[in-house]
C-alpha cells in the first residue's frame, strides 16, 4: 500500500483544484486539462478509504479542491458585489464538496471495489438538480469547460453540457484507475495497453465525430435580419443611477444607425429597462410611449428587450 502523508494528500487536493480552474474558460482555457483535473483528489479519496480513516477528511480534502475551483473561476464576481461573490463561492464550494462526499459514503458501504462509478451517477444528478431548484447556479457544470471550442463538443446537441460533464468524469476515472495501476502499483504499462486504448477511444470518437458534423453541417435557409444593440454604458458608475430616458435614447440612436427595411427583430440587453415595474402596469408608465414612438419607424420590426419587472400571480405558481 503506497502512503500518502498528510501534506501530500492536501497538495493533491491543491493540484486538483488548480487544473479544474485553469482549464476552465478564460481563466485559463487550458481546457484538456480537464481529463485529469479529478485524479490527484480521487487519489486522496481512494488512499483515505483503503486506510479505512474518517469519512469526514474527504469532505475537508474535497472542500479544499472545490473552494479553489470557484475561487479561481468565478473571482470576477467580486466586481459586481462582494457579498455575492463571497456567498457564491463558499455555498457552491460547499455543495460540491458535499456531493464528493455522496460519493464516497455510497462508494464505502455499496461497494469499496467498484463503487467508483457512483461518482459520475452522483455527480450528474447533483448538476441536473443545480439546473433547477432554488440555489440554481449552473455555471460550472463540468461539462461547460468545452464552450469555447464548439468544434469538438457538436454531439452536445443530443446530451446537452450534462453529456460533456459524464465525458470527462468518465475519462478522469479510466486514468486515475491507469495511474493506480501504472504508478502506484508498479503494473508494466505493456499490459495496460487494452486499457489505454480504450480510453483514447472514449477522447477520440466523440471529438472526431464534432469535427466531421461541424465541418459537413449545411445551413438551412430561412435567413431573417436581426439587430443587435450593446449601448456603451458603465454597468457600475451609470446603469443603475442615471436618468433610464437617456440610456434608451442611447439604445434607440445605436439602433437607427443599423436597422434597415429588412430587420425583423431588434435586439436589446437583458437589463436595458434597469427601472423596476409591475408588468401589468407597463402602458402606465412615463417611457412606454417613448419606446412606441421610437420603434414605430423601424417598418414593424419587433423590439425584444430586458426588463427588471415583477409579477403577482394569484395562485401558486
Amino acid at each position: 500500500m503506497y502512503e500518502l502523508s498528510k501534506s501530500k494528500r492536501y497538495l493533491l487536493s491543491i493540484l486538483s483544484g488548480i487544473l479544474l480552474f485553469i482549464s476552465f474558460p478564460f481563466t485559463g482555457s487550458l481546457t484538456f486539462l480537464v481529463f485529469i483535473s479529478w485524479i490527484p483528489l480521487l487519489l486522496v479519496e481512494s488512499y483515505i478509504s483503503k486506510k479505512k480513516y474518517k469519512s469526514s477528511k474527504v469532505y475537508i480534502h474535497a472542500l479544499v479542491t472545490f473552494f479553489i475551483y470557484n475561487l479561481g473561476s468565478t473571482w470576477w464576481i467580486w466586481n459586481a458585489s462582494s457579498g455575492g461573490a463571497i456567498f457564491a463561492i463558499v455555498l457552491n464550494a460547499l455543495i460540491m464538496a458535499f456531493v464528493f462526499y455522496l460519493f464516497h459514503i455510497s462508494k464505502k458501504n455499496v461497494d469499496p471495489k467498484n463503487g467508483i462509478i457512483f461518482l459520475p451517477i452522483i455527480w450528474i444528478a447533483f448538476e441536473f438538480i443545480h439546473y433547477h431548484w432554488e440555489l440554481s447556479y449552473p455555471w460550472l457544470t463540468l461539462g461547460n469547460v468545452f464552450s469555447i471550442t464548439p468544434k469538438l463538443i457538436q454531439w452536445y446537441s443530443f446530451t446537452g453540457a450534462l453529456g460533456g460533464s459524464l465525458w470527462i468524469l468518465l475519462v478522469n476515472i479510466l486514468l486515475f484507475k491507469l495511474t493506480e495501476r501504472i504508478v502506484i502499483y508498479k503494473k508494466s504499462i505493456q499490459f495496460e495497453l487494452k486499457f489505454i486504448l480504450i480510453t483514447s477511444s472514449i477522447i477520440i470518437i466523440p471529438i472526431t465525430f464534432s469535427i466531421y458534423s461541424y465541418f459537413n453541417y449545411t445551413e438551412k435557409k430561412d435567413p431573417i435580419e436581426i439587430v443587435a444593440i450593446q449601448p456603451n454604458i458603465d454597468p457600475y458608475n451609470e446603469k443603475f443611477d442615471s436618468d433610464l430616458k437617456s440610456q434608451l435614447t442611447k439604445l434607440f440612436n445605436e439602433a437607427d444607425k443599423k436597422v434597415t427595411q429588412k430587420t425583423d427583430i431588434v435586439l436589446a440587453p437583458e437589463t436595458a429597462i434597469s427601472s423596476t415595474f409591475y408588468e401589468d402596469e407597463i402602458r402606465q408608465l412615463d417611457f412606454y410611449p417613448y419606446i412606441l414612438e421610437r420603434t414605430s419607424k423601424w417598418n414593424q420590426a419587433l423590439f425584444f428587450t430586458g426588463a427588471s419587472t415583477a409579477r403577482f400571480f394569484e395562485k401558486k405558481n
